[in-house]
């Protein structure tokens, strides 16, 4: 099927695992096409690489192409979806497309997890870079050392983030896997933590026989899985005597200095740029697989040291008064944690000062005490009203549950206007602000960082 399309058009381009697939797909000399309901910084980057991009959706749009890609978010009653079916043109599921590129390349790479997989597949096709392997990389985010969520190399290695949303890593067959976590998510998608434990037994199924399995060994549902896996696996983490373990942690501000212990014997000295814990056991996770690949430690270390993260994972956005501004992508209690633990770790007394932008209704509901819990870390913890994206309303749900669920600590001020009006006269030199959410919740920075005097 995609080898024989020579226009491939693509139904929800804007999204960025859509885009990226998208770019790599032109990069190979086909034509490509696209719509999306709004406009975009990533639609824009796509215009520049000579890929039509229409707003809005319509029938036509899909009339010249021999094969239609379509996101999760995109209905079958879709205009152009619809057009397809009507003329016989082959539509394919984002995800089954991944899945079919990936196959082209000798060894599959696949990044998967509840949290940390964005960032540790980065890490990851930076060490394959700095070893010369020439890794052709996808990721869900934006790569400041690419300037973009796609690096097309050779057809040895690809890099992947395998996603669990919508069980659309179950597309790959990966000759290498990392886990890095397992938690309850997107439970409008899955029944509860069983049948996610089970959609991760069936992806790690999928592993080649001779593959290689990577596992974050600190987590209780990883070491359950671990015991239900037929592959050898190799583990990672903080504690509970792994292969590979982070020793004397240091964080200072936007940074991690630590030391890999493989086991009992010292590999070397890390200089991450980064904060956190929780980017320590990233790190760990990619120098766990890339030192079981054969690569040098030397390698690994450079490729480390070298990567200077994703954008929206604690990216700072600007300083302006002494207060630094800080966006993180954080959307899920575990992530708000330890973004809230990372800003703690490495501004000693600074206030920290958090807005929050939940996102989506059904995480919402699932999780207002647990959002409320990772909030209390924050000196000034701050709700703006809900982001919807895909979803629409459920009745009685709002941002109010995770108001309920806290302490006076959480205040509700429903605008990224509301926000800035009530921080503007409040804020220290030496605060830190930090955004969090999958929103558009970023947009504040804007505001403090042009407005402000």
């Amino acid at each position: 099927m995609l080898k024989s399309a020579q226009h491939i058009h693509f139904v929800g381009i804007g999204g960025i695992g859509m885009s990226a697939l998208a770019l790599l797909l032109k990069q190979q000399g086909k034509q490509v096409s696209g719509s999306d309901q709004m406009d975009s910084d990533l639609l824009n980057s796509l215009r520049k690489a000579d890929i039509q991009v229409h707003i809005g959706h319509a029938a036509n749009h899909a009339e010249s192409a021999d094969l239609v890609v379509y996101s999760s978010a995109v209905k079958p009653d879709n205009p152009e979806r619809h057009y397809a079916e009507a003329h016989g043109i082959p539509e394919i599921r984002r995800a089954e497309l991944l899945g079919q590129i990936a196959q082209s390349y000798q060894q599959t790479l696949a990044i998967a997890g509840t949290h940390g997989k964005t960032t540790t597949t980065g890490m990851c096709g930076q060490i394959l870079i700095t070893a010369g392997l020439e890794p052709s990389i996808l990721v869900g985010g934006i790569l400041p050392d690419l300037s973009s969520n796609l690096r097309l190399g050779k057809q040895n290695y690809i890099v992947v983030e395998a996603d669990e949303y919508d069980r659309s890593f179950l597309a790959l067959k990966p000759t290498q896997i990392i886990v890095t976590t397992l938690e309850a998510d997107h439970l409008d998608i899955y029944k509860d933590l069983q049948d996610v434990r089970d959609t991760f037994l069936q992806f790690i199924s999928k592993l080649d026989d001779s593959g290689l399995l990577v596992l974050q060994g600190d987590d209780s549902e990883l070491l359950h899985l671990a015991s239900r896996s037929p592959h050898p696996v190799v583990s990672y983490g903080l504690t509970n005597m792994p292969d590979y373990q982070a020793i004397d942690i240091e964080v200072n501000s936007f940074t991690s200095k630590f030391t890999i212990v493989k086991n009992g014997k010292k590999m070397g000295d890390i200089l991450l740029n980064m904060p956190g814990d929780h980017n320590v056991m990233n790190a760990l996770g990619a120098c766990a697989l890339t030192h079981q690949m054969g690569i040098d430690f030397k390698h690994i270390k450079a490729g480390l040291e070298s990567f200077h993260g994703v954008e929206r994972r604690f990216q700072l956005k600007g300083t302006k008064n002494g207060v630094q501004f800080v966006d993180d992508y954080a959307h899920h209690p575990s992530e708000l944690e330890a973004t809230l633990l990372a800003a703690r770790s490495g501004w000693g007394s600074s206030r920290i000062i958090a807005v929050f932008q939940p996102h989506l209704y059904s995480r919402t509901k699932d999780f207002a005490k647990e959002f409320a819990a990772a909030l209390q870390i924050a000196d000034i913890a701050i709700l703006t009203n809900i982001y919807p994206a895909r979803e629409l309303p459920i009745p009685g749900v709002s941002s109010e549950l995770i108001l309920n669920s806290g302490t006076a600590k959480i205040q509700l001020l429903p605008t990224i206007e509301d926000v800035y009006a009530f921080l503007s006269p409040k804020l220290q030199s030496d605060d830190l602000v930090i955004t969090m959410g999958a929103g558009d919740i970023w947009k504040l920075h804007d505001l403090f960082l042009k407005k402000a005097k």
